[in-house]
């Protein structure tokens, strides 16, 4: 009986030595699951905190971009733009803006010049006699500007009715004004290159009287001399035409 219950007691304190070692055994495995648990909620939490870091500077720039784009900087001129959307500096700006305002004031001064009635002189063909005369014709025009603005009528030609009735002109449509100096009532007209276009023969004589006659309208002018493009020209046309100084109705 004893030795059974020594072997009993020994029994269990070998069962107990082994629940106590299983239970040692099984705590740290326990201990080590949880610690491990903790070790990914620090890191989950440290990620966190770094992709809200990460995102608030992000954010920041951003927005420090913005305000940096729309904020002058300092000794910098500030940018302006055209309609086209190019930026153009300031000194360039300001002055297409004082052109835009010098355009509408003389478009307003324009408005303002009154007009008055001009003759030009056209060319009627007389069938008859097979001969050219001048014919005078009544226009409107600026008054600031009477013997420039009579001379660009004149170039414009007859009117449809006026060709109708058999009106012509010898003076080319492509033909341009330059520029008028008048001094001691002689008119200086600058024409382009186009004054010798076609320009032979009885063509270029009409031509002249043209522009002689409509200039000479005026109290103001008495002759005419013609330049070309600037420099004075003592015979023009394919034929040679001797302009042979100024150019008066007397001498015609």
């Amino acid at each position: 009986m004893a030795a059974a219950k020594g072997k009993g007691t020994k029994g269990k304190s070998k069962a107990k030595s082994s629940t106590v070692k299983k239970s040692s055994v099984a705590k740290p495995v326990v201990r080590q699951s949880n610690g491990n648990a903790v070790l990914v909620l620090i890191i989950l939490t440290l990620l966190a905190a770094v992709v809200i870091l990460v995102n608030k500077n992000y954010f920041n720039g951003v927005s420090t971009i913005k305000k940096d784009t729309q904020r002058t900087v300092s000794g910098e001129p500030e940018k302006k733009y055209n309609n086209s959307g190019k930026n153009v500096p300031p000194e360039k700006a300001a002055l297409e803006s004082d052109a835009k305002k010098d355009n509408k004031q003389e478009t307003a001064q324009l408005r303002d010049v009154p007009e008055r009635d001009v003759k030009i002189y056209l060319l009627m063909f007389n069938e008859k006699t097979e001969k050219t005369v001048l014919y005078p014709v009544r226009r409107k025009i600026k008054s600031d500007e009477p013997v420039v603005n009579s001379l660009r009528e004149l170039i414009k030609g007859p009117t449809r009715k006026e060709k109708e009735k058999n009106l012509l002109t010898a003076v080319p449509g492509n033909l341009v004004v330059r520029g008028v100096v008048i001094k001691d009532k002689t008119a200086v007209i600058d024409f382009n290159e186009a004054i010798e276009f076609n320009a032979v023969g009885n063509i270029l004589i009409n031509r002249i009287d043209q522009i002689l006659y409509t200039a000479t309208q005026f109290d103001s002018v008495e002759s005419v001399l013609i330049q070309v493009n600037g420099k004075p020209r003592k015979f023009i046309g394919g034929d040679g035409l001797s302009l042979g100084g100024p150019l008066s109705r007397k001498h015609r």
